[in-house]
């Protein structure tokens, strides 16, 4: 103040003037800055800041969560901020977020970032057009990477959407039948030639796994001659079979809400080497449920799954296609419970086309107490 009491009068009044500028810049700029705007201008950086310190200081709040998502992926960062959005979020949603990313990485070649959002992303509850936008991209990268598993995933959800597609019945037939599933490659396979009878090098693939098919077992030839007799042509009453085979899941609560026959309640499980228990059904006509249960029972029987740990119950669902659409375990180690899951999703019911069946059987059949009479107490 005494330096101040020595500049002329004048002076004295800019040098105020100057202090009362920076003072008030310097509170605006300690003011907070409203994030959602920040978004608007496209302020990323900025708003990402903003909205760390909203979620720290409201963690209830869903929407600056929401916020901090949008921030990063507007930087590029999806890894970061699609997991933080929900479903409905705005700017952007979830199911746009993880979109946007397969979409950037594949424009890169990055195909195994896509495969990988691929993996971490869960799709169930998106709406339907998002999930045909996301497994579009990624079935593509996957084609790229030869990733038969996620093909086999990818294309069920893409045909529910478009089943009259030959093309992508095609595809689906390739990638099955290159992971050994040649019974329902050889379906996919007829499908694609109903749908587009011109196509030769289709027919070629057809006739070529048919051929390997009757020389590897006769067996295997004589479900050729089942497949082939079956009426498999698009009609309307294959409707039921084909959209559970492609995952739509309108039908799969359709099915799974059919009164059970009231046979069922009949069917004796006492002479089977494995007990099955039968959970719900809905039996086609023309067909004996004791055959399936004895098949049922001879097939867990015959599991190349090793039997680690004490034993667990396996819970199975097949579809009106005749194939398993679901595989639950309780009570397996998680290093048999992926060959558990291979080894049942090759199972094949020819006799249940049209029907619905869901049962559970133990599994291991034996355990170390079988195996050595007991504790021994």
């Amino acid at each position: 103040m005494r330096a101040l009491s020595r500049i002329p009068i004048k002076k004295a009044w800019r040098y105020w003037i100057i202090l009362a500028a920076v003072g008030s810049a310097g509170c605006a700029s300690s003011q907070k800055q409203d994030p959602f705007l920040l978004l608007e201008k496209k302020m990323y950086e900025t708003a990402e800041q903003e909205f760390r310190l909203a979620v720290r200081q409201h963690p209830d709040r869903g929407e600056y969560r929401d916020g901090l998502g949008a921030a990063l992926a507007g930087q590029k960062r999806f890894q970061e901020g699609c997991p933080l959005l929900s479903p409905t979020s705005k700017p952007i949603s979830a199911p746009a977020c993880w979109i946007a990313a397969a979409s950037n990485a594949a424009a890169a070649d990055r195909h195994s970032t896509v495969l990988s959002y691929a993996r971490r992303v869960d799709t169930q509850n998106w709406p339907p057009a998002d999930i045909q936008k996301f497994y579009t991209i990624s079935a593509e990268a996957a084609r790229r990477e030869s990733d038969w598993d996620h093909l086999i995933e990818a294309y069920p959800r893409l045909l529910s959407a478009q089943p009259e597609d030959a093309k992508l019945h095609y595809l689906y037939a390739r990638a099955l039948e290159q992971r050994k599933y040649y019974e329902q490659a050889y379906r996919e396979y007829q499908m694609a030639v109903e749908l587009d009878p011109k196509n030769d090098d289709v027919k070629r693939y057809l006739n070529r796994l048919k051929a390997q098919m009757e020389k590897g077992s006769t067996s295997a030839a004589a479900r050729i001659e089942n497949i082939d007799t079956e009426k498999s042509g698009p009609t309307k009453d294959d409707m039921r079979v084909r959209t559970w085979e492609h995952g739509s899941v309108e039908a799969v609560i359709k099915i799974e809400s059919m009164e059970t026959v009231e046979k069922d309640a009949d069917i004796s499980t006492e002479m089977l080497a494995v007990p099955v228990e039968l959970i719900s059904a809905h039996w086609p006509s023309n067909v004996e449920p004791g055959n399936v249960l004895a098949q049922i029972s001879r097939l867990a029987m015959n599991m190349q799954c090793p039997a680690v740990g004490a034993q667990g119950r396996i819970v199975v669902t097949v579809g009106p296609n005749g194939t398993v659409r679901n595989v639950e375990s309780f009570g397996i180690k998680p290093v048999v419970q992926d060959c558990v899951g291979r080894e049942i999703k090759a199972w094949i019911f020819n006799q249940l086309r049209g029907g619905y069946l869901k049962f559970a059987f133990p599994f291991p059949q034996l355990n170390e107490a079988d195996l050595y009479g007991g504790t021994g107490e």
